[in-house]
């Protein structure tokens, strides 16, 4: 007990005989505790996993350790909105402000998607950081035509959103952004010709977030020196979904979705456990349960990168199983809080021969155990609520063809009727 534990802290450290305190028998046991009272007091909180048919405890205890205190941030406006008016895509559709020359066979082919560049700060106890968040409208009535027709290969006329769409979709594509670039590997242009806005996402201290201030770190291992000293680190990562979330539903979105690639589809599955808002969560080459849990005694490897590295190899400084976060939830936890609420469901979409993490080859078996363990915990809350894996036929680390239409798919079942656990034996490219 606290009571408890605080005694001991006084004996230890006030040097007074032990049986002022408690018995000489609990002396071992009282130094022990006093030393886990300290580290607690250093983090402000008592982490206790308790995630056994106690899942609102179990989210509460994680996003304690992910954020410092027992509730997301509430902040439901950017400290910055600068319209990018000028920002204008060219070509033909493809990444960055796309692809070849506007001018090649009859010209024209010029577009905007009213983009916008939302900043927050996000501040902890040690340091401050800046986080970008580029937003853009749907562009289905004005894009070119994919391919170079005769003539100027646009709509004519060119049709703009009068207004926001009923969906948004928050694409995090991790790793992978070296730049500050919109739109860097297409996926934003793609779902923006779907007729979906989308708010686009990165990764602390690379892209548009990088820490000039701090000397632009670009490695996550950086935050260990501040998690040392009692910051929570993984707020920095978790913070700018939340905030996101919060102005979407001030703007007046009905639907959320999030899709995220890599050390996205981590943030993906992070972010839905705690942000209940979240309506569809589609976590891309992500995660995998790499290291067991109490509550689930099983692991299976992230392939390639950790590839005989044992249990909880591979990955990134966020992903380490020594993370504080991890002793709250594990990710099977994780994947159940994503779909814990009525109408909320998870997608997690894994390559089978993917080029970096996550690769499902040969682990088709483990992979259909944890959906198991994920589905049967669901259905003790209820019937209306999925999580389940689809492994597609991918050889490199991308959000590729094949994930982009199970993507919409499920977005569009969301939109019209809602989703229906039968809607997931009907998914195309599964191989699972």
């Amino acid at each position: 007990t606290t009571k408890f534990l605080f005694c001991c802290c006084c004996c230890l450290c006030l040097e007074l005989q032990i049986n002022h305190c408690i018995s000489y028998k609990m002396m071992t046991s009282c130094t022990t505790y006093a030393l886990l009272f300290l580290l607690l007091a250093t983090y402000g909180h008592v982490v206790v996993a308790d995630c056994n048919g106690n899942w609102m405890e179990c989210r509460k205890n994680l996003t304690a350790a992910i954020f410092g205190e027992s509730g997301i941030p509430t902040k439901d406006t950017p400290d910055w909105i600068v319209p990018l008016s000028d920002y204008t895509m060219t070509g033909l559709p493809g990444p960055g402000a796309g692809v070849g020359d506007a001018t090649m066979r009859g010209g024209g082919r010029m577009w905007k998607n009213n983009l916008t560049n939302l900043t927050w700060e996000i501040k902890g106890k040690f340091i401050t950081l800046n986080t970008s968040v580029l937003y853009s409208l749907n562009t289905s009535g004005a894009a070119p035509a994919n391919y170079p027709p005769e003539g100027p290969g646009v709509p004519s006329p060119q049709l703009y959103p009068q207004s926001i769409s009923d969906t948004l979709l928050l694409y995090h594509n991790g790793h992978e952004t070296a730049n500050c670039v919109p739109n860097y590997d297409g996926v934003v242009d793609y779902f923006n010709e779907l007729g979906y806005d989308v708010m686009e996402l990165m990764m602390p201290l690379i892209g548009c977030n990088q820490a000039y201030q701090y000397g632009n770190p670009k490695a996550h291992q950086w935050f260990q020196q501040w998690e040392d000293k009692g910051e929570h680190t993984i707020q920095f990562f978790i913070s700018p979904v939340v905030l996101a979330v919060n102005y979407a539903k001030k703007l007046g979105y009905k639907n959320i979705v999030m899709l995220g690639l890599s050390g996205g589809g981590w943030t993906t599955t992070i972010a839905s456990a705690v942000e209940s808002r979240i309506d569809l969560s589609i976590p891309v080459a992500g995660s995998v349960p790499k290291f067991h849990t109490d509550l689930y005694p099983h692991w299976i490897p992230d392939l390639p990168e950790g590839r005989g590295k044992g249990e909880g190899g591979g990955g990134d400084y966020e992903q380490a199983r020594s993370r504080p976060m991890y002793n709250a939830a594990g990710f099977v936890e994780m994947y159940v809080m994503a779909a814990l609420e009525s109408n909320r469901n998870q997608v997690q979409i894994l390559h089978q021969q993917d080029s970096c993490c996550f690769a499902a080859g040969g682990l088709h078996d483990g992979i259909k155990q944890y959906n198991s363990f994920v589905q049967n915990a669901l259905k003790t809350v209820g019937e209306d609520r999925f999580m389940q894996t689809m492994v597609t036929a991918g050889n490199y680390h991308e959000v590729n063809f094949r994930d982009k239409v199970i993507a919409a798919y499920f977005i569009e079942k969301l939109r019209y009727g809602g989703i229906k656990v039968s809607d997931f034996d009907e998914v195309p490219f599964d191989i699972l």
